[in-house]
C-alpha cells in the first residue's frame, strides 16, 4: 500500500517540476508533495524483504526530489524549507517541526540515499526478468 502511495505521490512531483518557475504557490505546494512523500518513505514500516528494497528505493527517490528543491528553489537552509512550507500549510512547529527538520537534514545530506533515482516498481520488475 505504501509502494502504490508513493507511486501515484511521485507522478504529480515529477509533473510538477514542470511548473517550477510559475509561481511561489506552485513551488511551496510542490515542496509539500516532496516532504509529504519523504515523510513517507522516511518513517514507513517495511514487513519484508521486497518492501525494504521499496523503501530503500523511494528514500533515495524523495531524497533526489529534496535536493533538487534546495538547488532550484535556492533553499539552503531548513528555515529557508520551513517558510516556504507555511505558504502552503500555515504554522509548522513542535514536534512536527523537529521531525520534518530532521527529514529534510537527512535528504538534503544524502546519506540515506537508495542505490538510484529509479522508480522502485521500476527497479521490482527489472528484477524478477
Amino acid at each position: 500500500m505504501i509502494d502504490w502511495l508513493l507511486e501515484q505521490l511521485i507522478d504529480d512531483v515529477n509533473a510538477g517540476e514542470e511548473h517550477l518557475r510559475m509561481s511561489e504557490w506552485t513551488q511551496s505546494l510542490w515542496l509539500f508533495c516532496v516532504l509529504f512523500g519523504a515523510s513517507i518513505a522516511f518513517t514507513g514500516r517495511a514487513n519484508n524483504v521486497i518492501e525494504e528494497r521499496q523503501l530503500s528505493k523511494w528514500r533515495g527517490v524523495y531524497g533526489d526530489k529534496m535536493k533538487l528543491a534546495s538547488r532550484e528553489l535556492g533553499i539552503k537552509s531548513w528555515q529557508s524549507a520551513r517558510a516556504m512550507l507555511a505558504e502552503v500549510v500555515g504554522g509548522i512547529d513542535g514536534e512536527l517541526e523537529k521531525g520534518l527538520e530532521e527529514l529534510w537534514n537527512e535528504g538534503i545530506s544524502g546519506e540515506t540515499s537508495g542505490e538510484s533515482s529509479a522508480s522502485p516498481a521500476v527497479v521490482e520488475l527489472s528484477e524478477s526478468d
